[in-house]
């Protein structure tokens, strides 16, 4: 009798949360199918690609999404959204072709309008805390700017009350990707300030990493910070930062076992040959 009973209740929980499981996967999918719709070459093997979900995709900006490509079944890859959610439904994403790389590459030199891409549901907690009324610092570097455009375009939809400041970083001049889109926001809102740093070139007023130009601006210590790029320069970027007062609970990046750049998840030789 006792064994029936549990026997009873277990098959009482089951039946439960698979109908649980059901209900939510009718409304949250484990994946969504979307189509190709734009496909832009920015250069320096980076390609902005917009796709067109079969259904309404959730995400808030600044976290990423997980994309599986038609040419490397099972093989998913982390991509930020570079903007704040659209009433169109369409998502753009920024890739960089790394070298050896299993996905970008395909998508960036392979992929075109038509094609269908997986999307998994979005992920991380980069992303803005409404009840906060601190000012922002956010750094960014390579197509690392795709969370950070997106944060800066709901900022402005939200209507902040916070000033907002953004630094770009690269190699070179000729590598600051995006920086040219957010000097034009910069232009549109006035709370919002945008900064450049190249590392390996000698520019008046551009010279100098990320890290050493975070160090001359300032102070950040009552700020909230935001960063993303390659893993050294968030590190770097960080160590910065908490030097000058921002508490470690402050400063936000995606976790780098799921970083949104597919360059972190090769070997460190293999991303030095790709470039930065």
């Amino acid at each position: 009798e006792l064994a029936a009973a549990w026997t009873h209740g277990y098959d009482v929980v089951a039946q439960v949360m698979m109908y649980a499981a059901e209900q939510d996967a009718r409304r949250n999918p484990a994946f969504w199918q979307a189509e190709v719709i734009g496909h832009v070459h920015r250069g320096h093997g980076i390609a902005e690609i917009t796709v067109r979900p079969e259904a309404p995709y959730p995400y808030t900006a600044g976290q990423y999404a997980s994309v599986e490509t038609p040419w490397q079944p099972k093989a998913w890859r982390y991509y930020s959204p570079a903007h704040a959610p659209r009433a169109d439904n369409t998502v753009t994403f920024h890739v960089r072709a790394v070298n050896r790389g299993q996905v970008s590459p395909a998508l960036v030199y392979r992929a075109q309008p038509g094609d269908v891409v997986r999307l998994g549901p979005t992920q991380g907690d980069m992303t803005l805390d409404p009840r906060s009324d601190r000012d922002l610092v956010c750094v960014a570097g390579g197509t690392g700017m795709a969370p950070i455009r997106a944060l800066v375009e709901q900022a402005a939809r939200n209507g902040i009350q916070r000033y907002v400041d953004v630094f770009v970083g690269a190699r070179t001049a000729d590598e600051l990707y995006g920086l040219d889109d957010m000097l034009r926001m910069s232009q549109r809102h006035h709370w919002l300030s945008v900064r450049a740093a190249v590392s390996h070139e000698r520019i008046a007023g551009l010279e100098g990493t990320l890290p050493k130009v975070l160090e001359e601006f300032g102070p950040w210590y009552q700020h909230e910070a935001f960063l993303s790029g390659p893993v050294d320069m968030v590190t770097q970027a960080t160590t910065a930062l908490s030097r000058q007062g921002i508490p470690p609970a402050q400063i936000h990046f995606d976790p780098f076992d799921v970083p949104a750049l597919e360059a972190a998840l090769l070997p460190r030789r293999a991303r030095d040959q790709s470039g930065p």
